[in-house]
C-alpha cells in the first residue's frame, strides 16, 4: 500500500520591528492547523508561549487569541 501524499508548504516567518533581520524558514504539512502552526513557530523562534501572535489571511481575516493580550488589544 502506498502512503497518502500530502503537500508540504515552505513558510518564511519574520519578526517585525527588529533592527537586525530575524526569521525562520519552516516546512509544514498542508494539514497543519493554525493552532499547530502557532506551536511550531514558538519552538522555531525559541519562545515559550509568552509572545503574542496573529495570523492574517489573504482576504484580511485575522486569527489570534485576544485572551493572550494583557493589554486587551
Amino acid at each position: 500500500m502506498s502512503a497518502a501524499s500530502s503537500d508540504v508548504y515552505q513558510l518564511k516567518v519574520t519578526l517585525s520591528g527588529s533592527r537586525s533581520p530575524i526569521w525562520r524558514r519552516l516546512l509544514v504539512d498542508s494539514g497543519t492547523t493554525l493552532q499547530d502552526l502557532h506551536r511550531i513557530i514558538q519552538v522555531a523562534m525559541g519562545w515559550q508561549a509568552a509572545h503574542l501572535h496573529q495570523f492574517e489571511l489573504s482576504d484580511g481575516v485575522l486569527f489570534g487569541d485576544p485572551e493572550e493580550d494583557p493589554d486587551g488589544r
